[in-house]
């Protein structure tokens, strides 16, 4: 399950459903009371990380496979799938495509792994957001995975690009949280190799320090 308190006393849990490995879905629980008593939200697109700004907007990081970014601003009730650099879009009626699909048996494929951190939005709609990319052939993971970081000014509604850290030892499919560390409460993020020491400290303006 993954769980997000707001005002001290709302506390929102998406707890993952038991099934295959090529699904991911859960149920979205809000509780008033701090956890005491609980009611079922609509289904969301996909089972993964939560973070809630408020009792409304809040983020949902969904988990391989399907990994993407989704935005609710009616607390959970709906979602609209999130792609730094252009508009938000609503899920489709059906399951939507992951963008990481399980490779073919054959050789020769092309796929991409993306994945993000859940955005750190502070006050007047300021943030950051962690993104990384990933494209591979066939069944090996050679080239250098792109670390870039995204900027909003308006809660999140629209991203544009503030900067790219270059990590020269990654390479292949890794989780946004094997390279991105939020620090403490300042807005800021870690962008750090985890193949060695090396570290870059984002600050909320989106620029390396």
């Amino acid at each position: 399950a993954s769980f997000s308190l707001v005002d001290g006393h709302k506390l929102f849990a998406l707890v993952r459903s038991a099934g295959d490995t090529a699904s991911s879905f859960g149920t979205l629980l809000v509780s008033q009371d701090a956890g005491r008593h609980w009611h079922a939200l609509p289904t969301p697109p996909h089972a993964g990380r939560i973070s809630f700004e408020t009792p409304r907007r809040g983020w949902l990081v969904g988990r391989a496979p399907g990994l993407g970014l989704w935005r609710t601003a009616d607390g959970g009730r709906t979602w609209f799938e999130v792609e730094p650099g252009k508009p938000l879009r609503p899920p489709p009626s059906k399951k939507p495509p992951g963008k990481h699909e399980l490779p073919p048996e054959e050789t020769g494929f092309e796929y991409r792994w993306v994945d993000y951190t859940t955005p750190l939005i502070g006050p007047g709609g300021h943030g950051i957001l962690g993104k990384i990319e990933f494209r591979g052939r066939g069944f090996e993971e050679k080239g250098p995975t792109r670390t870039t970081i995204w900027r909003t000014d308006d809660y999140g509604r629209s991203w544009h690009r503030a900067s790219r850290i270059r990590l020269p030892k990654t390479s292949g499919s890794f989780e946004a949280g094997q390279i991105f560390t939020p620090l403490g409460r300042t807005g800021s993020l870690l962008a750090h190799d985890p193949r060695d020491s090396t570290g870059t400290v984002v600050g909320p303006d989106g620029r390396p320090g």
